[in-house]
């Protein structure tokens, strides 16, 4: 006689179920990860506006340890030995100045991955995601005025 033995598998109908829930999952889920890229610009934004705090401080502070910066004249470069590079030094911080020049605060800045833009008449370093619009940080240098100190922005309305 005929000896069938029984076959372990899934059936047609099993399989059509599971990947029906599979989709219904995946179109739950894609949105989320979706906009992640958008928080990623913004974490990135929001390191760099880190990093530029940290190292205008760190500039201010060995500015004050060098003989002659702290009284430097209105845009004098100095050499900050801690960073071992000449710095033109503004009221005690970094210049925004020319990003072509080597002593400016671009020059201190890691900024692999942003576009990075001078406003010279408005005193302005920005390094902005590219592809993007308003989703940048902005480094203002400090005006020619007793206590005036650097203004560090960060714009992420449009990452």
């Amino acid at each position: 006689m005929y000896n069938f033995k029984k076959q372990n598998g899934f059936t047609l109908i099993e399989l059509v179920v599971v990947i029906v829930i599979l989709g219904i999952l995946t179109a739950t889920a894609a949105p989320k990860f979706i906009d992640i890229s958008g928080d990623a610009r913004k974490s990135s934004l929001k390191a760099l506006k880190g990093t530029l705090k940290s190292q205008t401080g760190m500039v201010h502070i060995a500015c004050q340890l060098t003989p002659g910066c702290v009284s430097a004249s209105w845009g004098q470069v100095i050499y900050v030995k801690a960073l071992k590079q000449d710095v033109q030094i503004l009221r005690g911080y970094p210049d925004a100045g020319e990003i072509a020049r080597t002593d400016q605060i671009d020059d201190i800045i890691e900024y692999s991955g942003f576009d990075l833009t001078s406003e010279e008449a408005n005193h302005t370093a920005r390094w902005s995601i590219p592809n993007t619009t308003d989703c940048y940080a902005q480094y203002r240098q400090p005006d020619n005025s007793d206590g005036a100190t650097p203004t560090i922005t960060l714009v992420d309305t449009g990452c």
